[in-house]
């Protein structure tokens, strides 16, 4: 039976090729702490040749639209986990919110992250963030079954306080039996040259005529 071909504009991918997406999620706006408005921080990225990206702003959720770039909607979130402070992307799975644009989360105590995670844990991916530059030990997340991934890299923590690689923390969950993604991200934040940089390579195909076929690979990149 031949490879099953689906149209990409000009192009025919087939089943084992796949569809190669480039995005970054995690980056900032005027709308928290970052130093452009939303709508340039999209621009910046689709003119760069960016398929996809996650505007994360601190502690506020948003939900935007930008030509010839899909945005995923999300936040990042500060919170507890026991006394440690952490950072917490959440990622919206489907077009379903359970937050209004522009709403604002404060999260000051560890049971209140365990309510906020418990009740979002469905609806949203849920990421941790720069591990090394949060001081975090893997034994401070290892009952985090919730996660879907973590930054193995991240370049503006990289850049800016040399404690963007958390390659031996992901070692360390994976020797634990997790099934974290590795995920490359720049934590834009437009105010130094960390922009464009960690980035994600995804493989992704979930076109089958009878609709049951889903391969998914990802890959991380620094540069």
């Amino acid at each position: 039976m031949a490879p099953l071909e689906i149209a990409m504009g000009q192009k025919m991918v087939t089943k084992q090729e796949g569809i190669w997406l480039k995005g970054n999620l995690h980056g900032r706006s005027t709308v928290s702490d970052g130093k452009l408005p939303p709508q340039k921080v999209f621009e910046g990225y689709r003119d760069r040749g960016y398929d996809f990206f996650s505007l994360t702003d601190h502690n506020i959720y948003t939900q935007y639209e930008s030509d010839g770039l899909i945005l995923i909607p999300g936040f990042e979130l500060t919170c507890y986990i026991r006394d440690k402070r952490v950072h917490l992307n959440f990622l919206q799975k489907g077009e379903k919110s359970l937050y209004e644009h522009g709403q604002k989360f404060v999260i000051e105590t560890h049971e209140k992250t365990m309510a906020f995670i418990e009740h979002a844990k469905d609806d949203y991916l849920i990421m941790l963030n720069h591990p090394d530059w949060s001081l975090l030990q893997y034994r401070d997340v290892e009952a985090m079954d919730y996660l879907f991934g973590m930054e193995v890299f991240n370049y503006g923590s990289e850049w800016q306080d040399r404690v963007g690689d958390s390659s031996h923390f992901w070692d360390a969950a994976l020797m634990d039996g997790k099934r974290w993604f590795g995920l490359s991200t720049d934590d834009n934040h437009n105010e130094y040259p960390n922009s464009l940089v960690g980035r994600l390579i995804i493989r992704r195909v979930t076109v089958l005529a009878d609709g049951s076929w889903s391969r998914q690979k990802t890959e991380v990149s620094r540069r």
